[in-house]
Formats: structure tokens, C-alpha cells, sequence
């Protein structure tokens, strides 16, 4: 199913629906359709076996979340964004890593490497973070 965050941007949910979901397959064509010459069109349900066309796509970024695969066990997912084709974004997908934030150079900040289990729970609980903050930038026009 895909979403619309705003006016030119949608989210899709990879395809696969049991385990993780990886860059193979259908995730991969979709990553890589503008390297590899495809296009990307997107239909909405007008009524029982009439669809509209609402617009081509182009990749724009993906990111990992959490979510239920159809045995109900956890699982990694993969959340596209894909804007409108032609529409020129004032922010670029480099620009969701808050090391852009950090003015001061690295070695001004103390660095504080957590313990095993300390690791376990950070990646845990960051996995979805990054997608999760990447629909509320989109939503909000940034």
C-alpha cells in the first residue's frame, strides 16, 4: 500500500511477508529502477477493477522499520520513499543524517562506547527511527 507523506512524496512498504525484508527481488527493481532505465508508475483504486493513474515515481530513499510479518513475529521492513518525477526537493536524502547537525569537529565530543547488552538495546530500539523521522520531515514539508 503506499501513502502520501505530502503533495510529492509516497511511502511503500517492500515486498516480502515473512522475515526481514532485504534489497532482492521487487525491492531491489524498485531501489534501482532509475540505474537501470525502468520506470515507476502509481495507481489508485477507482472502483471494483477501474484504476487511475496518479503519477510516476522516482526513488528517492528508503529506510529500515519494525513490523509484523503475516506469522505475527517481528521483523525488519523496508519503507521507500519515492517522490513525484520531476519535482525538485529542497532536501536530499543526505541530509536526513544528523551528522550535518554537528558544527564542532568530532573529537570535541566525548564519546561514550556502550557495554554488549547497552548495544543491543540501541540498535533495538533504533531500528524504525530513521523511517519514522523521514515520514514526519516529508509530512511536515521539512
Amino acid at each position: 500500500m503506499v501513502f502520501m507523506d505530502n503533495q510529492n512524496i509516497f511511502t511503500y512498504t517492500g515486498e516480502g511477508q515473512i522475515g526481514d525484508m532485504q534489497f532482492t527481488r521487487g525491492n531491489l527493481a524498485l531501489r534501482d529502477h532509475l540505474k537501470n532505465g525502468k520506470r515507476v508508475f502509481l495507481f489508485e483504486s477507482e472502483a471494483k477493477g477501474l484504476v487511475k493513474f496518479k503519477s510516476e515515481l522516482e526513488f528517492f530513499d528508503a529506510d529500515y522499520f519494525e513490523t509484523l510479518d503475516t506469522n505475527l513475529n517481528l521483523r525488519i521492513g523496508i519503507k521507500f520513499f519515492f517522490k513525484r518525477k520531476g519535482v525538485f526537493l529542497q532536501i536530499q536524502p543526505s541530509l536526513f543524517d544528523q551528522q550535518f547537525i554537528l558544527n564542532e569537529p568530532f573529537n570535541k565530543f566525548e564519546v561514550n562506547i556502550p557495554n554488549e547488552t547497552e548495544r543491543k538495546g540501541l540498535i533495538t530500539s533504533r531500528v524504525g527511527q530513521g523511517a519514522y523521522r523521514k515520514r514526519i520531515i516529508h509530512r511536515w514539508e521539512y
